[in-house]
């Protein structure tokens, strides 16, 4: 399965080669987007008065998100394989505020293919792969998330999970709609997922011991799959959020896996940096950045030398769902 377009549109906004760029770049989000508490600024500010009014005016922002995002996946398309696109998987949190309206105005446009909506965490981008894996004709897979949201940014406040000057191990909210188009043309150069694995954490409750049980087995089981050392990888992709616990089970995992030292050194980055947290929207993201990383004549440069070109991507899910894909540039 080939990655042939990608689009993403989040705080540091919507040029591709920017949210690339500042992922390679270490960049903690732009400084004038993020302030001392670590709340990522959501790209419009809306005040909660009215109920009906506020989730009108909230779901008009989604809805200018989304043509956004299908006019830059058509830009950066190849004609040919736009036109061979029959499906689009639009991936929500199940907390997702505006569920009815996004359903309504699916139902009343016609956008000349089936779409099909899908309530799910950051692992659903691996369940969509999955499905469509064997399809002839191109597939687009769209992801949207906002944890700046005031009912989502209250329950995670009142779980005591925002980072804020108290509690500096804190979740950093973020938003980003990502977009990708995929298929199986193997003639075109593109970013390719080889495999990919689910599974359940079921160590992972607050005090308890870190083994990182579930990530390890993923990682093993997709690298086994393909016949991969852990040490032939070249860069590694993570949603670390800025909870502490997210860090250690990366960390464990990685102590685990690695048996010998990694030549060229192994490249970690962490989409939560440049973008905060974005749920749902986590996983693809990840697949998002690495193209726009790729497909830039300056960006590619910066990790050119790290061959073979394969990179691992950890994603965290609800409920102790640990996802793995891993990706060929």
């Amino acid at each position: 399965m080939k990655i042939l377009s990608a689009a993403a549109i989040t705080t540091l906004g919507s040029s591709l080669g920017l949210n690339a760029g500042a992922l390679l770049a270490n960049e903690s989000c732009y400084t004038s987007g993020t302030n001392s508490e670590g709340f990522v600024y959501p790209y419009t500010s809306i005040s909660v008065g009215d109920e009906n009014g506020f989730k009108s005016l909230g779901f008009g922002k989604v809805k200018v998100l989304i043509e956004s995002l299908l006019s830059d996946l058509y830009k950066s398309a190849n004609e040919t394989e736009w036109e061979k696109i029959n499906t689009a998987y639009f991936i929500v949190s199940s907390r997702f505020y505006y569920i009815d309206m996004l359903e309504g105005f699916f139902r009343n446009n016609d956008f000349g293919i089936k779409i099909i909506l899908v309530k799910g965490d950051g692992c659903t981008i691996i369940e969509v792969l999955d499905e469509i894996k064997d399809n002839d004709d191109n597939t687009i897979i769209i992801a949207y998330d906002n944890l700046n949201e005031s009912s989502v940014l209250s329950e995670l406040f009142s779980l005591n999970r925002v980072k804020h000057s108290n509690l500096p191990e804190g979740a950093i909210p973020g938003e980003a709609m990502c977009g990708v188009v995929v298929g199986n043309n193997d003639t075109l150069p593109a970013l390719t997922v080889l495999g990919s694995e689910v599974e359940i954490e079921t160590n992972d409750s607050p005090g308890k011991i870190i083994r990182a049980n579930a990530l390890v087995k993923a990682i093993k089981s997709v690298l086994a799959s393909q016949n991969i050392d852990y040490h032939e990888l070249s860069l590694r992709f993570a949603d670390l959020n800025g909870e502490s616990q997210r860090s250690f089970e990366s960390a464990i995992a990685n102590t685990r896996l690695q048996k010998q030292p990694m030549i060229p050194k192994l490249l970690s980055l962490n989409t939560v940096t440049s973008c905060g947290d974005v749920g749902c929207a986590s996983g693809l993201l990840q697949l998002v950045l690495l193209f726009g990383a790729v497909t830039d004549e300056v960006l590619c440069t910066k990790i050119a030398l790290r061959a073979p070109g394969l990179a691992l991507h950890q994603i965290y899910g609800e409920e102790g769902r640990r996802g793995v894909l891993l990706s060929r540039y």
